[in-house]
């Protein structure tokens, strides 16, 4: 696995230059909406859609889940510091407070109120979000030591209920994704798509809210 980055295998490709690649796709949606500033709906539309999700690598910034493994409406735009945050909604919806995150996150995070320095720490376009988690030998997210008695932080975690058993198969999925395009595993395909098959089953079968 990644060891740098807890939504990554070793068979995905960084999270990189994030804000750059928002910065080029502001630009291209200004020069059909110069005034905007509330860029929630613009950016759900389908010509920018594929582009933004593109700069995510099409997966969950905050739990690293991808949409290879889910139904496309199960992935959406999340303002990271909700609308009841600021004095005017709209500013809720600039580019650098959209992120990308799958249904389970967006939903289960709802309207967790961020303050402090946890915009920063938690702030996922950012690097230091890996400082704060990791993944454990058996493939869970783990809060780091400097952090493991940090009440906002464990809110964040059990909040998102990144602990939970199927946050472990969404990364065994990306893991069997990744490894069945490996050349060295060409003699194994067939039986990688079966369990993969299995852990979807398994995976779809979980219900988050109970």
């Amino acid at each position: 696995m990644d060891k740098n980055d807890y939504r990554n295998t070793t068979y995905c490709e960084s999270f990189e230059l994030i804000k750059v690649k928002k910065s080029q796709l502001l630009s291209e949606i200004r020069k059909e909406h110069p005034r905007a500033i509330d860029l929630y709906d613009i950016v759900k539309e389908e010509k920018h859609k594929n582009k933004y999700y593109n700069i995510y690598n099409y997966k969950c910034s905050y739990c690293g889940a991808s949409l290879l493994n889910m139904p496309r409406n199960y992935m959406e735009v999340d303002h990271f510091i909700n609308k009841s945050s600021f004095f005017k909604a709209s500013e809720a919806g600039k580019m650098e407070n959209l992120v990308l995150s799958c249904f389970a996150c967006n939903r289960l995070k709802s309207s967790f109120l961020l303050i402090g320095k946890y915009k920063e720490l938690l702030f996922p376009d950012k690097e230091k979000i890996m400082n704060v988690f990791f993944r454990d030998n058996n493939y869970g997210i783990k809060i780091k030591k400097n952090y493991e008695k940090d009440l906002k932080i464990n809110e964040f975690y059990n909040k998102l209920l990144l602990s939970s058993e199927f946050r472990k198969l969404d990364f065994l999925l990306l893991n069997l994704d990744g490894l069945s395009k490996d050349p060295k595993a060409k003699k194994i395909k067939e039986k990688l798509g079966y369990i993969k098959a299995k852990l979807l089953e398994k995976r779809n079968s979980i219900d988050i809210y109970k």
